[in-house]
């Protein structure tokens, strides 16, 4: 069985490290950047089947990162769940307006807690 690929997003190094190692440690498979060009670069060049996006992101942020996946026909069907300290109900608004699937405020999640909403809509 092949394992599920993920996007992640994330410019804070350690955060990421720390998903990254508890996602290899439940079979998934990650690709980690840190920009937007990035992202889309992978959209386009690899098969994802979930996309882990933060918001304050060096550049373009996360929401406009999210509109052109969203735009874009290998992102609009692919479930992208925003990952952000922003935890005001406007960003969160915005967020779903745009397209996310799911919003998980970073203070509020663990690392495993993560995992298991990224197998949740993983099936």
């Amino acid at each position: 069985m092949e394992k599920s690929h993920i996007l992640m997003v994330e410019d804070d190094r350690l955060f990421a490290d720390i998903h990254v190692q508890k996602m290899h440690e439940h079979d998934l498979h990650v690709t980690h950047v840190t920009n937007g060009e990035d992202a889309m670069r992978k959209l386009e060049s690899e098969t994802l089947d979930l996309i882990l996006l933060d918001i304050c992101l060096p550049g373009r942020d996360g929401f406009s990162i999210l509109k052109d996946i969203r735009k874009h026909e290998l992102g609009k069907d692919i479930p992208v769940i925003m990952l952000s300290r922003l935890s005001a109900k406007e960003d969160i608004d915005r967020a779903f307006q745009l397209g996310a699937t799911e919003y998980m405020i970073k203070s509020q999640h663990t690392p495993e807690d993560v995992v298991l909403h990224i197998e949740k809509r993983l099936g």
